[in-house]
């Protein structure tokens, strides 16, 4: 294996060539690696077969991922990197930007002087990078508490900003797949983009200005409920002030006007540049305005599936949570007039509509059906999607959606390990 062949990003991993005292430590490297691989990405690593270094590589390499290891020319002398594929390099800088060329993220398993080195260099890099890199501490037994406590007396002595570091430390590796492949689907149908871009902003004839992970809108009036979240964020400047009365006027009339607000684009991205914890605040709209209307309607039916989920929270931000004709609750409303006897299906889920017991994948496809009825151009992709997501029976994403982009090509959206979005 050369570096040449990781055609796809692959996970940087820090961690000891050693097992240490604490048998938990080699289960976490060994996890570790079953859910880079689960996830769709390669390793890139330390080159080790020693210890942790050589649970995580051996593990990805048994699951069916690929694995290169950048080693010192020095440290081949002491015969810690015996394990396949790895590639010499002259010294540490070297080192690292071999390791940063290919990586996506940075995760930082249990380890000694050398791993909090790395780590403390990549968080560096990722803060001073235009295009900054997750940095991800494995906790395991508490391990890296005396470190993070380091970083918050930075913090609290207003000697770091804690808005600015890309560093998380967790205690496990498991994420909810249901949430997150769900989170990406919602992206990725309104942006063509998977992972979410807090500062992505355009202008269009429909809409007015479009921003942000789910292109919230100045005509729907989602984008004003954003900037009004932000208002109370500490660091936000007043970039839209002078806006706000031409913005609250379109909201109301739905308006796609875009008079009075040519700026509208410069200062969103002036906003994402800042300080303010714009991606944070976008998804508290985007919970509050059409997540919690639609789980609602999902605790309500007694959903179990994640598609199914996702198609009706979909529904609330393409057409409205609404009880409209052609919103979430009058898409349901007429999904269920279909049904009038109990009617079986693929899922083993059974879910009750008015008097009648209906599998719950089978209730779905009629509710795809009206929502295929309105005629909406910007649904047929969505629509799509869906049907080869039920074809496949990745009814809970168990694996990873295989749908289709804005130019109808199929993409397959994998669940991120460790609670990244990469």
């Amino acid at each position: 294996m050369t570096a040449d062949t990781m055609t796809k990003k692959s996970i940087c991993v820090f961690c000891a060539a050693r097992d240490g005292n604490d048998a938990s430590f080699a289960d976490a490297a060994k996890e570790l690696g079953q859910e880079i691989v689960k996830s769709g990405y390669n390793l890139v690593y330390g080159g080790g077969d020693k210890g942790l270094m050589g649970h995580v590589a051996r593990t990805v390499r048994e699951e069916g991922g690929k694995v290169v290891g950048f080693i010192i020319e020095e440290l081949i002398k002491t015969k810690e990197a015996q394990i396949e594929d790895n590639i010499l390099v002259k010294d540490n800088k070297a080192c690292r930007e071999a390791m940063d060329g290919l990586s996506a993220a940075y995760i930082a398993l249990p380890g000694r002087f050398w791993t909090i080195e790395e780590i403390l260099q990549a968080i560096s890099f990722s803060q001073s990078s235009a295009t900054p890199k997750p940095v991800v501490l494995v906790d395991t037994n508490g391990y890296y508490a005396p470190l993070k406590a380091l970083f918050d007396n930075g913090v609290n002595s207003l000697l770091a900003a804690a808005s600015a570091s890309p560093l998380a430390i967790i205690d496990e590796l498991k994420v909810d797949c249901d949430a997150n492949i769900m989170y990406k689907l919602i992206s990725f149908f309104e942006t063509n983009n998977p992972d979410y871009d807090a500062r992505q902003c355009s202008r269009s004839s429909e809409s007015g200005f479009s921003a942000g992970i789910v292109n919230f809108s100045t005509r729907y009036g989602d984008a004003l409920a954003v900037i009004e979240q932000i208002e109370s964020d500490s660091n936000y400047n007043g970039q839209f002030d002078d806006m706000k009365p031409a913005l609250e006027r379109y909201a109301e009339s739905s308006s796609s006007s875009t008079s009075g607000i040519s700026e509208f684009c410069e200062q969103w991205v002036a906003v994402a540049d800042s300080k303010v914890d714009f991606l944070g605040h976008q998804i508290n709209v985007l919970n509050k305005k059409y997540y919690e209307p639609a789980y609602e309607y999902i605790s309500d039916m007694n959903l179990e599936y994640a598609l199914t989920k996702t198609v009706l929270f979909d529904t609330a931000i393409a057409h409205g949570a609404g009880s409209g004709s052609s919103s979430l609750g009058g898409l349901i409303k007429k999904t269920n007039s279909k049904f009038t006897k109990d009617t079986g299906g693929p899922s083993g889920s059974t879910i009750k509509v008015g008097d009648y017991e209906v599998d719950e994948i089978t209730w779905l496809e009629k509710y795809l059906d009206a929502r295929e009825e309105l005629g909406s151009s910007y649904d047929k992709i969505r629509i799509k999607s869906y049907r080869n997501l039920i074809r496949d029976k990745n009814y809970d994403f168990d694996w990873p959606a295989r749908v289709f982009d804005w130019n109808d090509e199929r993409k397959d959206l994998p669940c991120s390990s460790v609670g990244l979005s990469i």
